[in-house]
């Protein structure tokens, strides 16, 4: 009798053991199902966080280049600029300086505008869903390559939802097709054929290597010894011209303000216009 009241008990003991088990095994299998359900939801919140903040750079990266290509390379303009009430730009010719930035000039400027500007990609975010998140811009570096513009943004962001964090880096963005380097190695060529012809505007020299590097150019002479230039392209991708814009200031020459120091059969040549000039003006008096 004893015995059957030992196998009974016993196998009571095993059920709720079982039964136990299958409790905790359940609570662990829910704990750990919804564990990994709202760290999914957390990083799906980051990367959709990370890739809003990439967007608005990469805007704001093509509205840099946009401002700086206006103004001749410069995010602050240089102490030698032309202005009106449509142009703001750098002279990248100043009488006998010159005055053309470095490549290296342009890529501090475009970082300048971006890092002016990057804030607003942070402000525009809707916290509510976050306990934090806050950044801190350290630095933002722009390399002008052959065929692309690349934005490498040193910004440590934290993110917070209840006591998970996580934390991005950097932000990276390749504007590809723009064509920066091409513009400027050809405003490079304009500034060494003036001083190969120093007394003329090469206009056939322009216009030759604006059709080798597949670019187009518009010359104004707005007087004064003044000209602008408008280097163009045709961005393929969105289908727009996208310009790049300076101004080269010359020596003025006239018969009653000769330069000397210029070439010499040139002088020849011009000195003799000069006096066919004052001849007919002689001829006009008598012909009164």
């Amino acid at each position: 009798m004893k015995g059957c009241v030992n196998k009974k008990s016993q196998v009571t003991i095993f059920m709720i053991l079982a039964i136990v088990v299958l409790v905790v095994g359940g609570v662990i299998f829910y704990s750990i199902s919804n564990s990994n359900y709202i760290n999914n939801n957390f990083n799906n919140d980051v990367e959709s966080v990370k890739y809003y903040i990439e967007t608005c750079l990469q805007e704001t990266s093509k509205k840099a280049i946009g401002f700086i290509s206006s103004r001749g390379g410069y995010y602050h303009l240089p102490k030698y600029y032309y202005n009106n009430t449509f142009i703001n730009t750098a002279y990248y010719i100043y009488y006998d300086d010159i005055l053309i930035p470095s490549i290296e000039d342009i890529q501090h400027s475009i970082s300048e505008y971006i890092k002016s500007e990057v804030k607003n990609c942070f402000n525009d975010i809707n916290n509510t869903q976050f306990t934090e998140l806050n950044y801190q811009i350290q630095d933002i570096k722009t390399q002008i390559t052959k065929n692309d513009v690349i934005v490498n943004a040193i910004i440590p962001t934290n993110i917070k939802r209840g006591s998970t964090y996580y934390k991005i880096e950097e932000f990276k963005i390749n504007l590809e097709g723009e064509r920066l380097y091409d513009i400027y190695t050809f405003s490079k060529l304009i500034v060494e054929n003036h001083f190969r012809h120093k007394n003329s505007l090469c206009i056939s020299c322009i216009i030759n290597n604006t059709l080798a590097m597949n670019l187009y150019t518009d010359i104004e002479n707005i007087g004064n010894s003044t000209y602008i230039f408008t280097v163009m392209y045709n961005d393929t991708k969105s289908q727009v011209f996208k310009g790049f814009i300076f101004a080269n200031k010359y020596k003025e020459l006239s018969c009653t303000n000769i330069q000397y120091d210029v070439d010499e059969e040139f002088l020849k040549f011009f000195l003799m216009e000069c006096v066919n000039q004052e001849i007919e003006k002689f001829k006009n008096t008598l012909k009164v």
